[in-house]
């Protein structure tokens, strides 16, 4: 597949509320600190206090591969809407469907469904656990998940909890079907996020016995989780639109 240059320097997508600004240009020091600052602080036309995270797109062999930043410049390992916002990126450059996308180690599979419509697969390691009194599964990237109104002070504790590593755990709020995520990187709520959405929809489903799939309602609109147990991959859909491509730096 022949690779089309943007004439952009980067583009912002929303995920359901979730906003990324993507990029084709290399990962380097001084890119990442410039989309850093942007995300920090974003330029007055977006209308957004801030751009939630930032991705480095580029080729492979087998389809396209990210790297992948938080708001605050710290790696993040995984991204349910990030993925969906990248497809719809690829799409609009190279008009495929399907793909396969790396995303750090996760192997992500996407297709377009209908327009602005994108599905992400990925495989996970199923084994929810309890964490200080509360459910604990790592979607893609860990989610302690309380079945309680969002309070902002219980995540901020919650989220800096060492376990399952240093860098600590988002923490979902679930209330039936709606669901509210404090994410790592960005230490704000977050409009939506995508393997938060999953988080929940599998404590629902390991809880409350509820079946699959579920329409998961974050604060930025509707998520349609599924989950395929004997192959252990965890399906995500949801709606994405760009905001803007800025074509200088």
């Amino acid at each position: 597949m022949k690779m089309k240059k943007s004439k952009s320097w980067y583009s912002v997508f929303d995920g359901t509320g979730n906003t990324f600004a993507i990029t084709w240009s290399p990962a380097t020091r001084k890119n990442r600190k410039t989309l850093e600052k942007i995300c920090q602080r974003p330029p007055t036309d977006l209308g957004l206090k801030r751009i939630d995270g930032f991705l480095f797109l580029r080729k492979t062999k087998d389809g396209f591969a990210w790297k992948f930043y938080n708001q605050d410049g710290s790696v993040a390992e995984m991204c349910g809407n990030a993925a969906r916002c990248a497809s719809e990126f690829i799409f609009m450059q190279h008009h495929l469907k399907k793909f396969i996308l790396q995303a750090g180690q996760i192997e992500v599979f996407c297709q377009r469904i209908k327009k602005q419509q994108w599905t992400c697969k990925w495989k996970i390691f199923y084994q929810p656990a309890e964490i200080k009194g509360h459910f604990f599964v790592n979607t893609g990237v860990p989610h302690l998940v309380l079945n309680e109104p969002p309070s902002e002070a219980k995540a901020k504790r919650l989220r800096k909890l060492k376990y399952p590593g240093p860098t600590g755990s988002n923490v979902t709020f679930v209330q039936g079907l709606k669901t509210r995520t404090f994410e790592r990187g960005v230490e704000d709520f977050t409009l939506s996020c995508g393997t938060g959405a999953l988080a929940a929809a599998l404590f629902n489903h390991q809880i409350k016995r509820q079946a699959f799939p579920m329409d998961i309602l974050t604060p930025g609109g509707k998520l349609r989780v599924d989950f395929q147990f004997k192959k252990s991959l965890v399906v995500l859909r949801g709606a994405v639109k760009k905001i803007l491509d800025r074509r200088t730096r």
